[in-house]
């Protein structure tokens, strides 16, 4: 059986192995390297670069490789968009209240219309409206609406989805998460069918990150670089 360790210091740094010698941690809990990246920020505490160990690369001042992730912000710590390992930009825009409207990634772009902080429809050119429902005054979703079709949302005790049903009582969908956030167990289409994790957070898997309604969180496996609000 594997063993998942959630180790903190002293301070709360949270590690992945019972010694915690797998990250390294700067001032104010900000990660600066695991075991595959090296992470690297701006003067605003924003992640601008997160490379991929590379036994070369010595002192050399943080640059784009093929492999990496980069983010730019905007002056108002919302992220502007991502280049991806593959050399792809993804780009974003915002209401005027902060909520991300549109995310466009190879010339595909999807949109978001919102009720108050969580999200109603969701649309791109080629694909119907999808409508979710939360329940009221909470980010906990429980239904989904789409092609004609409606499915409910399980949660846990946590309001975090582990199962989704068709009208029919078919199951469609359900996730398994560790202690992470990461995902353990996955039966399904697709994982994306249901982006939402835990409450106010949405799965991103083409920007490296979760979105949250209050801004952006860059999660790397259990450490928070960046909130952007």
């Amino acid at each position: 059986m594997e063993s998942i360790y959630k180790a903190p210091d002293a301070i709360g740094n949270l590690f992945r192995t019972e010694k915690r010698k797998d990250r390294k941690y700067g001032k104010g809990g900000r990660l600066l390297e695991d075991r595959k990246f090296a992470y690297h920020y701006d003067g605003e505490g924003n992640l601008v670069i997160k490379n991929r160990l590379r036994p070369d690369d010595g002192d050399k001042a943080p640059q784009w490789q093929e492999g990496d992730w980069a983010y730019e912000w905007q002056g108002n710590g919302m992220l502007r968009s991502v280049k991806r390992p593959d050399g792809e930009m993804v780009s974003f825009e915002y209401d005027p209240l902060g909520r991300r409207i549109s995310k466009t990634y190879k010339d595909k772009t999807t949109r978001w219309v919102w009720d108050g902080n969580v999200p109603l429809h969701e649309w791109t050119e080629e694909s119907d409206v999808m409508t979710w429902l939360f329940e009221e005054g909470s980010f906990v979703p429980c239904a989904k609406l789409q092609n004609g079709e409606s499915y409910s949302i399980v949660t846990d005790y946590l309001g975090t989805p582990t199962e989704m049903f068709n009208s029919d009582g078919e199951k469609t969908w359900s996730v398994e998460l560790d202690i992470y956030g990461s995902v353990r167990n996955f039966a399904g289409r697709s994982l994306s069918d249901c982006p939402f994790r835990y409450q106010g957070s949405m799965r991103m898997r083409r920007q490296g990150c979760i979105i949250t309604v209050s801004g952006i969180i860059l999660l790397m496996k259990g450490g928070i670089s960046r909130k952007t609000r």
